[in-house]
């Protein structure tokens, strides 16, 4: 019995911290996501229940209109996501043609963003090196972040640049895809043209993320991008001022990525939650048409499987490592659910080494920061660079490849002795394999998710390292994970009863 009671105490424990929505702090007040079977025609004021749709989650924009209850026309198979404001959920979760139904949640970037001493360390540790290699082709790598500082010198010459807009009349979508002025890409938090950042404590952010995939190479000043001159950045703010940021802004950038051509995306935010319908749409709009999303881990020191986007299926997740080949004292790590695919340069906490990465910031400046934020571009870039070297090789071909030429380590997070396999990514030992490989490499044909309440990458584990059988599997249909610490307070005082009178006998 008291084997079962430790069971039910680590399960509770477990469980309180992961949670299926966002936690009711994070929750936009009164928006809701909405994921429905296809293009919905909207009939205004049908309904005494209709609401409004603040605006629709896809690459064009969509004139403000009354969203019916009654009537709908579905014009495709493909999943539509809306943010919906003034209707109540359960009367949505109603409807045969809506999939799935979630709160909005503000978001925040995923870096601890503490400024070090420069320290030129990272380059090396991933297998870069300094000979210039000349690109077969131009790969887009979208940068989904806080704001950037597109004149940055370091920075410019490598912009993704939207010709039609460039060529066109200012206030003018010149290039009809329903957004204004999207020269090197646009700013969904404020919905403009303006690419600056608008968050005070995050101004480097965006654009540090951005220099460590392309800064330029040999330009005989700053920092160099691990892509070396092959990617040109598309720049993408979903960042308002701080804790107006919503998961809905952050996925409409995914969209515009896909549609935009971007091959890669890299996304260094996240929200400690379990994947939604609305989130595993987004991931699958890009998946399906081959673009390569990458995820920071997060900086909490707790299981990468608690954070989306990170913890979305066929979304590329990366922890961070410091200049010893060990996990960063803040990084999240690997669990059972088996989320984290690459590790790599992010710097370390004061508590064991004092080292940041260095990179490209606003207003001109070179800062370091540290944090899987920077981790993860170093991956999108490698990602960005292998693809560059191919006519034809597909982002997922690129993952494979990286996945088959890393370094295998055997790390265990900051003051645990648990370890797990992490793959350290090599790009010197990436390129090798390309070139003695690429005639053969497999089709990669990532197995998609179905949008549902929840992706197959759970926060619920069924680990076993307790002792306790079982499983709280969310995707199961049987458990809900956020009915769970009410499952068990209810049960806890009969266990308690049972075990008391045990002892009394």
């Amino acid at each position: 019995m008291r084997f079962l009671l430790l069971c039910f105490i680590f399960v509770f424990s477990f469980s309180i911290k992961t949670q299926a929505t966002c936690s009711d702090e994070d929750k936009v007040p009164g928006k809701l996501l909405v994921v429905t079977d296809g293009e919905i025609s909207i009939a205004q004021g049908l309904s005494s229940k209709s609401g409004n749709i603040w605006k629709k989650i896809s690459s064009k924009k969509n004139t403000l209109n009354s969203l019916s209850l009654n009537s709908k026309t579905v014009s495709s198979n493909s999943s539509v996501i809306y943010s919906v404001e003034g209707v109540r959920q359960d009367d949505l979760e109603k409807l045969d043609y809506v999939k799935s139904v979630q709160s909005d949640c503000y978001v925040d970037i995923q870096s601890n963003d503490s400024l070090f001493n420069f320290q030129s360390w990272y380059l090396s540790q991933v297998g870069f090196s300094n000979d210039s290699i000349t690109p077969k082709r131009e790969i887009v790598v979208a940068i989904s972040d806080t704001g950037f500082d597109t004149n940055h010198r370091d920075l410019r010459d490598n912009l993704w640049i939207n010709e039609a807009e460039l060529n066109g009349q200012a206030g003018v979508d010149d290039d009809g895809n329903g957004f204004v002025d999207d020269i090197h890409g646009y700013d969904f938090a404020d919905d403009d043209s303006n690419l600056q950042p608008s968050l005070s404590r995050d101004t480097d952010h965006g654009t540090h993320v951005a220099g460590l995939v392309s800064a330029r190479f040999n330009n005989s000043e700053g920092i160099t991008g691990i892509s070396k001159n092959s990617v040109k950045l598309m720049m993408l703010k979903g960042f308002a001022s701080n804790r107006n940021t919503t998961l809905g802004d952050l996925l409409q950038t995914i969209y515009y990525a896909v549609d935009n051509g971007a091959h890669i995306i890299n996304a260094s935010w996240g929200v400690e939650k379990t994947p939604q319908g609305a989130e595993v749409a987004a991931i699958n709009y890009a998946v399906e048409r081959g673009v390569v999303v990458v995820a920071a881990a997060g900086n909490s020191a707790v299981p990468a499987s608690w954070v989306v986007p990170a913890n979305i299926k066929n979304v590329i997740t990366v922890g961070s490592l410091n200049s010893q080949d060990q996990l960063s004292t803040f990084s999240n790590y690997e669990d059972s659910n088996n989320i984290i695919d690459f590790v790599a340069p992010g710097g370390d906490g004061s508590q064991r080494r004092n080292e940041a990465v260095i990179s490209t910031g606003y207003d001109g400046t070179y800062v370091s920061l540290r944090g899987t934020s920077m981790a993860a571009p170093i991956v999108s870039g490698a990602l960005g660079f292998l693809m560059s070297q191919s006519n034809s090789l597909t982002a997922f071909q690129a993952v494979f490849i990286l996945s088959n030429s890393s370094d295998n380590l055997s790390l265990a997070p900051y003051l645990q002795s648990n370890t797990e396999t992490y793959q350290k990514i090599n790009l010197e030992n990436a390129l090798d394999y390309l070139i003695a490989n690429e005639s053969d490499l497999p089709q990669i044909n990532p197995e998609i998710d179905p949008v549902s309440g929840f992706g197959s990458r759970d926060l619920a584990s069924s680990s076993s390292s307790g002792g306790c059988s079982g499983s709280l599997e969310p995707s199961s249909g049987s458990i809900d994970i956020a009915k769970i610490p009410l499952i068990i307070f209810l049960l806890f005082p009969l266990i308690t009863a049972i075990l008391f009178r045990k002892k009394q006998g």
